[in-house]
């Protein structure tokens, strides 16, 4: 298991809190990294923080992904049945530029990220063209 140098546990929170709905990306991108790429970009904790939280708003979150989660899984606190190839695209391009340029910082005491981390979070290369 590949693990960051500091997890993107704040910065997801961060992400969530201003649009509530990504809560979706972010456990749609975390599951890809951690079950299809063997890369934890967050604490298990927060993962089962996030199952948490969507199981509990789960009727009132609207997200063009959200068929692809069962809710069922959430209470177990895992993406593990989702096959590779069932990610979107879009899903696993925000992973690998979140694998490649990192996230911006979250200064203590801030309420909005400061400019982006030029470095790469981890020592992983981007698989593949993002675009294609």
């Amino acid at each position: 298991m590949i693990k960051p140098r500091a997890p993107l546990d704040e910065y997801a929170r961060w992400c969530i809190g201003e649009a509530p709905d990504c809560i979706v990306a972010w456990w749609l991108v975390t599951s890809y990294l951690y079950y299809v790429r063997d890369i934890s970009l967050i604490t298990d904790g927060y993962y089962d923080e996030l199952c948490r939280e969507l199981a509990a708003r789960w009727d009132a979150i609207e997200h063009p992904h959200k068929h692809l989660i069962e809710r069922r899984a959430l209470g177990a606190g895992t993406g593990f049945y989702l096959a590779e190839g069932a990610y979107p695209r879009m899903v696993v391009g925000a992973a690998e530029v979140l694998l490649a340029y990192g996230a911006p910082n979250l200064p203590a005491g801030r309420d909005e990220p400061a400019a982006r981390v030029p470095a790469p979070i981890i020592n992983a290369k981007p698989q593949g063209d993002l675009f294609a």
